[in-house]
């Protein structure tokens, strides 16, 4: 346990860190870190916004040998000669114990309820700032917004989309198109119904963001499914413990194969973050797993188990939001909680969509809301 070097009254210094009085907070800093998070123009280039020394190069041994506050700024003499200065309101933004400040709401079938309030006219969207950030919000919060009234159009779809964020390529391209006309190698390009399911499960790099319009559609049924994956974790978490831990620790293969592309991704089915714990990423595809060969023995039976709970809960209509998606509606899915399918349906019909990358989506969201972690 760290000694009291000095009482500064404001300020305590330790052996190896210095508790700060900030307002009604007291924060703790560790000279290492301070000294690591120094922004001297020697130490950080506000332009690049990157850190320019060598933080192995200094002492973990390395102690002030005198600080004050002059100005709402803490000012750091090192035992080597370095100076350093820390704005107090600075310091105070720095949570250690990494919580969620954005809110997050599961959801089952009652999530009709709350649709009229995930809808985004397209003329609020694109007055100002806000009419973005009202679709952000509602993607952080439910795992899916929605902007109304678009233009039936692919060019359409593209220019919404880039208003809040870069569109993704792929091997599918960047703006795509699901027809049932298509003669596309994918159970997608069908009539069928789909069991919800989240996309690119055999990319490393998953998309963050799908979205959809229905440019037209002359026939019956194809209504969309959406189900909250974290939703389901949640529940298999609090009915069945041994299941949940086996959804989080089996890798599962997933595969694409084509006559020009292989992808290949082994990973758990369900991630969570490596800080707080809190649910990260779920990557449920049945259709696209590979034959499980990452387990053996025992492990292989009890992960089926867990599979099946979870797919059956994904199967039930209690968890599931079914609606039909109007022209002119384009949906963002975060596909790294919200599973997607359709009920099977007749005719032809035109979906134009894409994907964003989960950096981009993030990089969007953390603009309009600076507080996301």
């Amino acid at each position: 346990m760290d000694s009291l070097v000095k009482d500064l009254g404001a300020m305590k210094l330790y052996d190896t860190y210095i508790d700060v009085e900030i307002g009604a907070n007291n924060k703790r800093f560790y000279y290492i870190w301070l000294r690591d998070n120094c922004r001297c123009e020697k130490c950080y280039s506000t332009f690049f916004n990157q850190i320019l020394n060598f933080i192995f190069e200094v002492p973990l041994t390395i102690k002030p040998i005198n600080c004050e506050i002059i100005n709402d700024k803490l000012n750091i003499e090192w035992d080597d000669g370095h100076r350093s200065e820390y704005a107090l309101n600075w310091l105070d933004g720095f949570e250690f114990e990494y919580k969620t400040k954005m809110e997050m709401h599961l959801w089952d079938q009652n999530i009709e309820k709350k649709i009229d309030d995930i809808i985004v006219p397209v003329d609020v969207y694109y007055k100002d700032v806000d009419g973005v950030k009202a679709l952000a919000g509602n993607i952080l919060k439910y795992g899916f917004g929605i902007v109304s009234g678009v233009e039936l159009s692919a060019e359409a779809t593209e220019e919404v989309v880039k208003r809040f964020a870069s569109v993704k390529k792929t091997c599918f391209g960047e703006m795509w198109h699901v027809r049932s006309d298509s003669d596309y190698n994918d159970t997608s390009s069908t009539q069928v119904g789909l069991l919800a399911h989240n996309d690119n499960t055999y990319f490393s790099s998953q998309s963050g963001l799908q979205v959809f319009h229905l440019i037209h559609h002359n026939g019956k049924g194809g209504s969309t499914v959406l189900v909250d994956g974290f939703n389901i974790a949640n529940i298999i978490k609090n009915k069945n413990q041994e299941a949940f831990e086996t959804l989080c620790t089996v890798p599962v293969p997933a595969h694409f194969i084509d006559k020009n592309h292989h992808f290949v991704c082994t990973e758990p089915m369900i991630q969570l973050h490596p800080v707080t714990k809190e649910f990260y990423k779920i990557r449920f595809n049945i259709y696209d797993r590979s034959p499980l060969t990452s387990v053996k023995n025992e492990a292989i039976y009890k992960f089926y188990e867990a599979l099946i709970m979870f797919g059956k809960l994904v199967n039930d209509r209690k968890n599931e939001y079914a609606f039909k998606l109007q022209p002119g509606q384009v949906i963002f899915i975060d596909n790294w909680r919200i599973l997607h399918g359709r009920t099977a349906y007749t005719g032809t019909r035109d979906i134009a969509g894409c994907y964003i990358s989960r950096d981009d989506f993030m990089s969007s969201a953390k603009r309009l809301y600076p507080e996301l972690q």
